[in-house]
Parts: structure tokens; C-alpha cells; sequence
């Protein structure tokens, strides 16, 4: 009897021994699949959308777009939708479109949205200033977008925009706020002087995003940028 007692306690402890590496393996696996997941997406915080400061926004215009997904708000200093953007100016573009209709950019806009939908940004925009693609969300997390800032020099004609897109069920909205020809407006460490044009171009634009975004410039630039900040904040989502 007693070696069969002694039998009896060695099974239970090379059961007990048995389960605690069972347990501990997979807990290890289980962690070590979690990490390997989490490194291959970036799940970025659900956020607030601050509110637009009402004294900035309080004489502006407001738009309500014919699709009946949002409105915003806008200063008058822009021009709405502009048939022809051919003088120096700021302009607001609203593009509202369904996907399918996209032709050629259908395929990037399936790809932007799905990356959204899952709190990641879309393809690199390659026009895009390095740095400037960032995630946002609208009217208190109803809706995910990216947006980013772009400066070019198309045909010697200087240009600096600020651009969001977002999704809502099949359709594509892209909100452009275009600062064209802005001339004087542009400190000159941001720009180079070419030969070809005759005239100052774009030059260090990673330095001007880093300064704009920081809210290091001052005069009409800085104050167009912190517009289209305003302008987001104002969007709501019928």
C-alpha cells in the first residue's frame, strides 16, 4: 500500500508539473502572437475632436454639402469652389464622389478607406510633405480621415495646400484649402531662387512643415494654416 502511495503522489505531481508548463507555453505563445500582430498594426487612441474656437469662426460662412454627409464652416478670405484657380488667391475646394467613380484612383481610395477603418493612414501620398500625412478624427470620432500638407512648384507657379479626405459608406470626400502664388507671404528659408522661373521656389519644405505645424511662423501664412485647423474642428456629420 504505501508504494502504491508513493505511485499515486509522483502521477500527481508530474500532472500538476505538467500543467503548469502547458499553461505557461501557451500563455507565452499567446503573448508572443499578440506582440507580433500589434507591431503589424498601429492602433492609434480614440481622441475628442476639440472644438472650433467659436471667436475664430464665428463670422464665417457656413457650407452644407448637396451629398447630406456634412457641413463645416469657412472664412470669407477663401474662395468656394472656384471654377478656375488660375490668379494667386486661397481657395476651398469640396470634392464629394462616389469610389466606383474614381476611375484610375479607385483602387488607392479602397485601399485609404479600409486603412482607416482600421485606424492606420492610407498609401503614402508621395506629393506629400515628409511627416505631414497624420490621422484625425471628426466630430467626436464619428468619422476617421487623413490629411496632409503638399507644397509644389508646377510650371514656375508656387503653391502650398492642406488637404483631408475621409469616407463615409461608398463615397470619397476631399476638402482642398489651396494658398496660390502666396508671393510674399513665404519667408525666404523655405525657398530657393531658380534661374529657369526667374523667381523664388520652394526649397526646405520639411523645415516649413516642422515650423507651420509647431505654430513657430507668424502672419498670414501661420494664420492660413491654423484656419483649415478651425475648418476640420467645424465639420459635422448629419
Amino acid at each position: 500500500m504505501k508504494n502504491l502511495g508513493k505511485v499515486f503522489v509522483a502521477i500527481l505531481v508530474l500532472a500538476v508539473v505538467g500543467g503548469s508548463v502547458y499553461y505557461f507555453y501557451n500563455r507565452q505563445k499567446s503573448k508572443s502572437e499578440n506582440s507580433t500582430s500589434g507591431e503589424d498594426k498601429i492602433i492609434y487612441p480614440e481622441a475628442q475632436t476639440p472644438k472650433p474656437n467659436e471667436e475664430i469662426i464665428k463670422n464665417w460662412q457656413s457650407y452644407s454639402d448637396p451629398s447630406g454627409i456634412f457641413s463645416l464652416k469657412y472664412p470669407d478670405s477663401l474662395q468656394l469652389n472656384a471654377s478656375s484657380k488660375s490668379q494667386a488667391g486661397k481657395y476651398l475646394n469640396i470634392a464629394v464622389g462616389k469610389i466606383s467613380d474614381l476611375g484610375a484612383g479607385a483602387r488607392i481610395a479602397e485601399r485609404t478607406k479600409e486603412a482607416l477603418e482600421n485606424g492606420k493612414l492610407g498609401p503614402e501620398i508621395q506629393s506629400a510633405i515628409k511627416n505631414s500625412e497624420k490621422i484625425t478624427n471628426l466630430d467626436n470620432g464619428k468619422v476617421t480621415s487623413e490629411q496632409y500638407l503638399v507644397a509644389t512648384t508646377d510650371n514656375c507657379q508656387v503653391s502650398i495646400f492642406r488637404e483631408l479626405i475621409f469616407f463615409w459608406g461608398e463615397s470619397q470626400v476631399k476638402i482642398t484649402d489651396l494658398l496660390l502664388e502666396p508671393g510674399n507671404l513665404l519667408p525666404d528659408e523655405f525657398l530657393k531662387f531658380d534661374t529657369a522661373c526667374n523667381k523664388k521656389i520652394w526649397g526646405d519644405t520639411t523645415a516649413l512643415y516642422k515650423k507651420i505645424s509647431e505654430n513657430q511662423l507668424s502672419g498670414e501664412i501661420q494664420n492660413w494654416y491654423n484656419d483649415f485647423d478651425e475648418i476640420i474642428k467645424s465639420i459635422k456629420i448629419e
